[in-house]
């Protein structure tokens, strides 16, 4: 949110436990505000479907009148209208560098291990566009 240039007092981070009820509860939560969101950046993407199913069961428009993506890339996330725009880990590479850590503290039990940044992709999907005006809404 910072790189984005978003004030403080315009985040808005809302608790859940990842499950699809707890994106719908959020959708209900978001909507006792004055202002709205135009997108929702979710935890994982049973989350973020939740979310959907929460603006359509108001009889909003993804992604014309509000973002949402996810975080997983799971097979589902291809079969919704919109197909969610989604963070995909690299499972295999994470998994690689687990096992070369690993190996390499049992080798050498002394030696501090480091830290090792993996990459994400982003899968651009349908659930993302250009956020409408607030005047428009």
């Amino acid at each position: 949110m910072n790189a984005a240039r978003i004030a403080p007092e315009n985040r808005l981070v809302l608790d859940g436990d990842g499950t699809i009820e707890s994106g719908r509860l959020a959708v209900e939560q978001v909507f006792m505000r004055d202002t709205l969101p135009t997108a929702f950046m979710c935890v994982n993407d049973a989350t973020a479907l939740g979310v959907m199913n929460g603006h359509a069961a108001r009889g909003y428009d993804i992604p014309r009148e509000f973002s949402v993506i996810g975080f997983d890339d799971v097979p589902q996330a291809t079969y919704v209208k919109p197909a969610l725009t989604t963070i995909r880990q690299p499972r295999s590479a994470i998994g690689k560098q687990a096992m070369a850590s690993l190996l390499t503290m049992l080798k050498t039990p002394d030696q501090k291990p480091s830290a090792h940044l993996i990459m994400p992709d982003l899968i651009v999907r349908g659930s993302v566009s250009e956020p409408l005006s607030a005047t428009s809404r």
